[in-house]
């Protein structure tokens, strides 16, 4: 009998990620599979904010994780739409406008949800790559989400 390694079990955990997603058109997702609940407690292990206690939150610049991120959230946890909350971190060179009205759309988050920017002086040096649309942080306030997401991680971890 052949002993699965870290290695393969990530990569197979990868494959059904992908394969668990279809996107019809942005900002809309259909799930296939019931194994999405236990995929999104991993891409928060990863990706999420676990400095508070109050919210949870995912920073990307990829739309599709954070499509992902938003879809789960409202399948899984039923939440109320009018507390999810945006932050944009931009270049100064970017159009704040622009980018704001993408992630809106992307993610289906109206545009009054979203909270102040914060617009960071070009620096050439130290970045040459500036992403189109900035860098965005998708929030949901939430004591009893953090703590369900937190514990369904330890119930993961221990596996």
């Amino acid at each position: 009998m052949a002993v699965k390694n870290d290695a393969d079990t990530m990569g197979s955990e990868v494959r059904v990620f992908s394969e668990a997603l279809i996107f019809k058109e942005r900002g809309k997702i259909k799930f296939k599979n019931k194994i999405n609940k236990k995929l999104g407690l991993m891409l928060y292990w990863a990706e999420g904010d676990k400095t508070g206690k109050y919210f949870v939150a995912l920073t990307n610049t990829d739309y599709k994780i954070l499509i992902y991120f938003v879809s789960w959230l409202r399948k899984y946890f039923k939440i109320d739409e009018k507390r999810l909350r945006c932050r944009l971190y931009i270049w100064k060179i970017l159009d704040e406008n622009k980018a704001k009205k993408f992630w809106s759309k992307t993610l289906n988050i109206p545009l009054n949800q979203f909270t102040k920017s914060y617009i960071s002086k070009s620096k050439p040096k130290i970045r040459k790559v500036k992403h189109k649309f900035g860098v965005c942080r998708a929030s949901y306030g939430s004591k009893r989400i953090f703590k369900e997401i937190k514990d369904g991680i330890e119930g993961i971890s221990l596996l």
